[in-house]
């Protein structure tokens, strides 16, 4: 967060804001980030106003507050193979309802994609498919097709990922598009979570599991390089140039800051590990 303050200030000044105000304003929206409830207002300016991916981290903060209240509460559901097939259908219709709200009210715009309003049903979702999961792996009678459905629930994941904006653009629903991304995301997590088959073997490779220390690191590094590099290295430093074309810039530029990210992420981790 605090990498990015020097930005958004230039930013302010730049578009005609004066000193006091721009430092005013960062000041207050520091103020709103520290204690991570910046995703609570429901609005892009602010949950996103320094490091744009700290937005989840608010609203898991946010939710992990009221998680015990959640779970007493799940653990008394008794009809909990209805809910996994209600639940779903109850977070696409609230889906559209926010995303109408998003549209239609003027200052949100962050109500239906990161606030914590709708993504805590994802997790309360998790929390039901954790009490089956945990049934499961107690009667120790993991049936096969458990194990064996990794390796296609996996493909499908990946291949939605690559095919989700042209299904959306074919079938433009708000609501079927949300469903079946809580579709795959609940299969991928049932079949993972006992850790059977070929995927799972996979992701507990040595190589594999550095990565992951890593993801974290990544995700939070790639984002303030990513919106430093635009407005000094391309609008400033190289603004006007014509013995490269924009293609060649272009990749240039990711390969630089995947390479940047990668190396401060290793950095990052040896210096947390070393800590410990």
């Amino acid at each position: 967060m605090l990498a990015m303050v020097p930005l958004v200030i230039a930013s302010s000044l730049l578009h005609g804001k004066g000193i006091l105000y721009s430092v005013g304003a960062t000041a207050a929206k520091v103020m709103i980030s520290a204690p991570l409830i910046q995703s609570a207002f429901g609005m892009v300016k602010l949950s996103h106003v320094f490091n744009g991916v700290c937005w989840f981290f608010s609203t898991l903060a946010i939710i992990y507050l009221v998680s015990p209240w959640l779970m007493a509460h799940l653990i008394r559901i008794r009809h909990l193979k209805a809910a996994l097939f209600g639940v779903p259908v109850f977070m696409c219709v609230w889906y559209v309802f926010l995303s109408g709200v998003d549209a239609k009210v003027s200052f949100f715009d962050d109500l239906a994609y990161g606030s914590p309003y709708m993504r805590v049903w994802f997790v309360i979702y998790g929390m039901m498919l954790a009490r089956v999961i945990y049934t499961w792996r107690e009667k120790r009678d993991i049936p096969l097709w458990v194990r064996s459905s990794e390796l296609p629930v996996a493909a499908l994941c990946i291949a939605w990922f690559v095919g989700r904006n042209s299904f959306s653009q074919i079938f433009p629903s708000l609501f079927l598009t949300r469903l079946v991304d809580i579709v795959l995301c609940a299969a991928l997590l049932f079949v993972l979570s006992f850790e059977k088959g070929t995927v799972s073997r996979l992701l507990e490779k040595p190589k594999m599991m550095a990565l992951g220390h890593l993801a974290m690191y990544i995700y939070l590094i790639h984002y303030p390089l990513r919106m430093y590099w635009e407005p000094v290295v391309l609008k400033r430093l190289l603004a006007g140039q014509t013995w490269i074309s924009q293609e060649i810039l272009g990749l240039l530029s990711v390969a630089i800051i995947v390479t940047a990210t990668m190396l401060l992420s290793v950095a990052w981790n040896r210096k947390a590990t070393k800590s410990h």
